[in-house]
């Protein structure tokens, strides 16, 4: 499933979120990046890597209305490894300032390094290097 398919629910989820979380800094981060999402769903989807498991995590979360602290940490994690492939995939076109924000939080909060065993560490920090030499 492209993300283009599903904007419309992409957006719909957004604004549930907004509606949810209006003083939260980070779900309004989700959310904002998920309007980016939807306007770059060409972007996103010309840099899907089929065997990226954030990619259907995050549309079954979406599909879910999920809005549980579990899932919005989750879909943190799913659009930055999504807006980091794409910046690599797509070098010469810029992000925005909200996918931007994402990043930086991301790489800056603390919470995920490069050393990390985890699945969303390994899928940012090693995976798209070897994508890319591939």
């Amino acid at each position: 499933m492209t993300i283009r398919e599903k904007r419309t629910l992409i957006s719909q989820f957004a604004a549930a979120l907004r509606q949810r979380s209006p003083q939260d800094k980070r779900d309004l981060l989700v959310a904002d990046t998920l309007d980016s999402l939807c306007r770059h769903c060409d972007l996103y989807d010309a840099a899907r890597v089929s065997s990226n498991p954030f990619h259907p995590e995050l549309l079954r979360t979406i599909a879910a209305a999920d809005l549980s602290s579990d899932a919005l940490f989750s879909l943190f994690e799913c659009l930055a490894v999504l807006v980091h492939l794409r910046k690599l995939a797509h070098p010469a076109i810029p992000l925005d300032g909200t996918e931007e924000e994402l990043l930086f939080e991301f790489e800056h909060s603390g919470e995920w390094l490069p050393d990390d065993l985890t699945l969303v560490a390994h899928w940012y920090w090693h995976a798209p290097a070897a994508l890319l030499d591939n």
